[in-house]
C-alpha cells in the first residue's frame, strides 16, 4: 500500500513541475488549508494555557479575598468586643 501511496506522491509532483494547473491549484490549497490549521490549532493551544492561568489567578485571588475578609472579619468583632 505505501508503493501506491508513493507512486501518487511521486505522480503529482510530476505533474506539478510539469506545469498542470489543476495539480498546482490543488497543491496551493492544500497547503493554505494546512496553515490555517496549524494557525488555528496553535491559537487555541496558547488561548487554553492563557484561559487555564488566568483561572487559577481568579481563584487565588477570590481565596485572598476571602482570607482577608475572614481577618477583617474577626478582628471587627474582637475590637467590638474589647472596647
Amino acid at each position: 500500500m505505501n508503493m501506491h501511496l508513493g507512486k501518487n506522491r511521486e505522480e503529482l509532483f510530476k505533474l506539478k513541475a510539469a506545469g498542470n494547473k489543476d495539480i498546482a491549484e490543488l497543491t496551493d490549497f492544500s497547503f493554505i488549508i494546512q496553515k490555517d490549521i496549524q494557525v488555528s490549532f496553535i491559537f487555541l493551544n496558547d488561548w487554553k494555557n492563557s484561559f487555564g492561568k488566568k483561572c487559577w489567578k481568579l481563584q487565588m485571588t477570590r481565596k485572598n479575598v476571602r482570607k482577608q475578609f475572614y481577618r477583617v472579619a474577626k478582628f471587627s468583632k474582637w475590637f467590638v468586643s474589647t472596647n
